[in-house]
């Protein structure tokens, strides 16, 4: 039996994972020991190298155009599932309830577990992301009959389904549009994240009438502070070769000033991750 908790071994796995710069299009299976084993050394060494994320393409929707094809052979494969990571989408999504909006809805890794028609389930989904690439990956699953795959309502009919392509910091529907609004590790790649939170908080209902938005995103292991100096460290380069996801950020604060009120908030992964369910705190 290791002499390590189970969460801390998965935690550094991760870490070495992202600290990789894995884009996607590279196989797991191809991934040696000696690199996994060494990419803390890299990324530390190499931090003062990197740029800031400021200075990254003005188009960061170009990069998931490019990744598309490949994007679901690390975010949704095995290594993502012996992680938790499908348990975690799994837990954020069964909560999604009446008219939904998926912000970052990518290739649709999250579409299975949707509960369309279920009772007390999702009865609309509208999913909106930057990449005409990803969202083209998206239509293909829905193609295939994804949708609510794993919760036995499945249905090749898209009728339920509205894809489009938009800023997350300019989205184009009205205040309180939706009863639930959900983002899964998008918000660590958005070049402005406090504006797509207040994006996010004005087209969700009020608290009073059931309003939700519900997250799973990279967060700075508060409660680890090895893991966080680790975060602290690496910032830099795992933004730079991770496609700018900055994943230290201070969830907390961060929702607070983008106008959301936290309702519940659980860590996972030692911490790297945090599921999160908040609502507008200036509606009633």
């Amino acid at each position: 039996m290791s002499p390590y908790p189970k969460s801390l071994v998965l935690s550094m796995l991760y870490c070495s994972l992202l600290t990789l710069g894995l884009d996607n299009s590279q196989s797991i299976s191809a991934i040696s020991r000696r690199s996994v084993l060494s990419s803390p050394f890299k990324a530390a060494t190499s931090a003062a190298l990197f740029a800031p994320l400021a200075a990254r393409a003005a188009d960061p929707s170009r990069d998931y155009d490019h990744f598309s094809k490949t994007y679901d052979n690390l975010d949704g494969g095995p290594l993502a599932g012996a992680l938790g990571l499908e348990d975690l989408r799994a837990s954020v999504i069964g909560r999604a309830r009446g008219k939904t909006l998926e912000v970052g809805v990518g290739t649709g890794l999250n579409l299975p577990f949707y509960r369309l028609g279920a009772v007390d389930g999702v009865e609309q989904l509208s999913g909106i992301d930057l990449s005409e690439g990803m969202l083209e990956e998206c239509r293909g699953a829905l193609a295939a009959g994804a949708f609510g795959l794993r919760t036995g309502t499945a249905s090749k009919s898209t009728a339920p389904v509205t894809l489009k392509k938009m800023d997350v910091t300019a989205l184009s529907f009205p205040d309180g549009s939706f009863d639930t609004v959900v983002d899964t590790f998008s918000l660590c790649v958005f070049p402005d994240p406090k504006a797509a939170l207040q994006e996010m908080a004005r087209v969700t209902k009020g608290r009073k009438e059931g309003g939700r938005v519900l997250l799973l995103e990279h967060s700075r292991a508060e409660g680890n502070d090895l893991l966080a100096a680790y975060q602290d460290l690496t910032s830099a380069p795992v933004a730079s070769m991770g496609k700018g996801c900055v994943w230290n950020q201070q969830l907390g604060p961060l929702l607070a000033s983008a106008g959301l009120e936290v309702i519940s908030s659980k860590p996972a992964l030692g911490g790297l991750l945090t599921v999160i369910e908040a609502a507008p705190k200036y509606r009633a």
